[in-house]
Parts: C-alpha cells; structure tokens; sequence
C-alpha cells in the first residue's frame, strides 16, 4: 500500500487535472503520510504539520461532505504536539 500511495500520484497524473479537488486532496493526505513517517524531522516540522492538517480536513469535508472523517483523520491532530514532546523523533 505504501508503494502505490507513492506511484499513484503519478499513474494519475495524466488522467487527472492539477486544480481538481479530488486530486488535491489526495496529495494533502500523502504528503501528511510522508511527514508522519518521517525518519527524522526540522524543530518547525510540528507546526507546519498542524497546518497541513487543518488544511486537509477542511478541504476533505468540502471534497466529500456525505463522508465522516474517520478517526485516523482525528489522530493526525494529536500527532504534531507528540512531536514536540517525544523522544522518538530526532531533529536535524
């Protein structure tokens, strides 16, 4: 799954236009995806992190208003103040 959450944004490519919503907000998810896993992270990391998340969920909810967000949506939330506060993320 990590493979193709990678190589879809390029399989897509083509197919799909740049201003298209649906579009946008799968890179937003991804590029969530790529912070969270992040091996090692720059001290501004959490707050930029906490503004793509607020940005993604707004946008997810004018995207899909029939869709709930699911609680890995709610999660992503908690994730840049344990970055501030965890031992398990290393700075650079």
């Amino acid at each position: 799954m990590w493979l193709l959450a990678r190589c879809i944004i390029f399989l897509i490519d083509d197919l799909v236009h740049d201003d298209d919503p649906h579009k946008q907000s799968l890179c937003d998810h991804i590029r969530l995806l790529y912070i969270a896993t992040a091996p090692e992270i720059h001290p501004t990391t959490p707050n930029l992190f906490a503004d793509l998340i607020e940005q993604h969920q707004l946008l997810f909810k004018q995207v899909y208003p029939e869709n709930r967000l699911t609680p890995k949506f709610h999660y992503y939330i908690h994730l840049p103040s344990t970055m501030k506060r965890s031992f398990f993320f290393c700075f650079f």
